[in-house]
Order: C-alpha cells, then sequence, then structure tokens
C-alpha cells in the first residue's frame, strides 16, 4: 500500500510538471517522515528510477524528430558529498509515440552516497496544439459551422501537421 501511494505522488508531480510545460525531474523513495527519505533499507538494492519530464509537440510526435532532452541527476563528487550534474541525451521521437512513452537508461540515474545508482527513465508529455487533438491514433479537428454553410454545402482548407493542405 505504502509504496502504491508514493507511485500515485509521484505520477501525480509528472502530471503537475507537465501542465506547466517543464522538464522536470522527480525521483521515487520511500518517506520515512515528514523530512526524511530513504530508498531501501538494503544498502545493495538499486534505487527506483529517476523519473525525467521530456515535451514533445504534436507535430514532432506524428512526423518524428530528434530531440535533445537534459536531465539533472544527483552524484557523488570525488569529496563524498552529492553534486547535481545536467546530462544531455539525444532522443529519435518515432512518428505515433504517445504520451508517457518512456524511455529508460540503465544506470544513469541518481546516485546515493553509497555508490548505487539508478536507472534514469524519460517519460514523454504530449503539448497541446492550437488546432488538433489527438485521441489515440486519430487527430481530430474542430471548425465551427453556421448553419446556413451547414445546409447549403462548403468547403474549407486544413493545414495538416505535416504542412499539406487538405480540402474539406
Amino acid at each position: 500500500f505504502r509504496h502504491h501511494k508514493m507511485d500515485s505522488l509521484c505520477q501525480l508531480l509528472c502530471l503537475m510538471s507537465a501542465i506547466q510545460g517543464a522538464t522536470t525531474c522527480i525521483e521515487r523513495s520511500h518517506k520515512i517522515d515528514d523530512y526524511h527519505y530513504e530508498y531501501s533499507t538494503d544498502p545493495n538494492e538499486k534505487p527506483p528510477a529517476t523519473l525525467c519530464i521530456f515535451n514533445a509537440t504534436l507535430e514532432e510526435l506524428y512526423t518524428g524528430a530528434t530531440k535533445t532532452v537534459h536531465a539533472n541527476v544527483r552524484e557523488v563528487d570525488l569529496n563524498g558529498h552529492l553534486e547535481t550534474i545536467k546530462r544531455e541525451y539525444e532522443l529519435e521521437i518515432k512518428p505515433g509515440w504517445k504520451k508517457g512513452t518512456r524511455i529508460t537508461y540503465a544506470n544513469q540515474g541518481n546516485q546515493e552516497l553509497s555508490g548505487l545508482r539508478s536507472d534514469l527513465t524519460l517519460v514523454l508529455n504530449e503539448l497541446g496544439h492550437k488546432r488538433f487533438t489527438r485521441d489515440k491514433n486519430d487527430l481530430l479537428y474542430k471548425h465551427k459551422v453556421h448553419l446556413a454553410d451547414a445546409l447549403s454545402g462548403f468547403q474549407f482548407e486544413v493545414t495538416h501537421l505535416d504542412g499539406r493542405k487538405l480540402p474539406i
């Protein structure tokens, strides 16, 4: 139950960060009390993944794209202190990827003082679009039509995500 609550909290934080449009790293851990967290009672157990949200436009998800994603992770420095390091990852976004798509890099996440390192999981957030919305694998387009036009017939042009102009 405790694990389920933490996963729900992490998902909520991911959603809130995605709504704000930020690329944010969130770590999952076990709460000890209001001020302390730990990963595990077993010092040899690998810590849970470090999550990092990255944004992609609907155009990038439709056509595919190469995107540079930045992730801040903690590492142990030469003096044994934790420091934040900014890493860059170049992602090849494939056409058709969806919100929530995850890419995991083994042993690239936050490092514990013990030396153990978590995996880094990049989570895709789909940005909104001014004309289109996505429903699974379908693109939806809303267009206001006056009653007179609807009754008499009319045409208009829609510019698709890939730039094509489609007569409707």
